[in-house]
C-alpha cells in the first residue's frame, strides 16, 4: 500500500521479507547492517582485522601494502594483529 510522506508517496512493507527486497532493489547490499570502517576500540579493531583474514583477496591486498610475500596466510595475518 501507499503511505503519504511528506513530499511523496512511499510504499510501506509489512513483512521483513518485503523489506530486504525492496532494500536489495534499492541496490543495497548491506543485509540491513551498518559497519564503521573505522572502529574505535582496540576490540572492535583487532575482531574487524581477523574477520578480514578469513578472505584471501584481503590478505593479498595487505601483504602488497606491506611489502610481503603472496602467499601470506591466515595464520600469519591473524598473528600481525594480535
Amino acid at each position: 500500500p501507499l503511505v503519504p510522506t511528506d513530499n511523496a508517496l512511499a510504499l510501506a512493507s509489512y513483512s521483513s521479507n518485503a523489506r530486504n527486497m525492496e532494500r536489495l532493489a534499492s541496490g543495497d547490499a548491506s543485509g540491513g547492517s551498518s559497519y564503521d570502517n573505522f572502529p574505535t576500540s582496540e576490540g572492535s579493531k583487532k575482531r574487524r582485522g581477523i574477520t578480514g583474514c578469513k578472505i584471501p583477496s584481503a590478505r593479498r591486498q595487505a601483504a602488497s601494502i606491506l611489502g610481503i610475500s603472496s602467499s601470506f596466510s591466515e595464520k600469519d595475518c591473524n598473528a600481525r594483529i594480535l
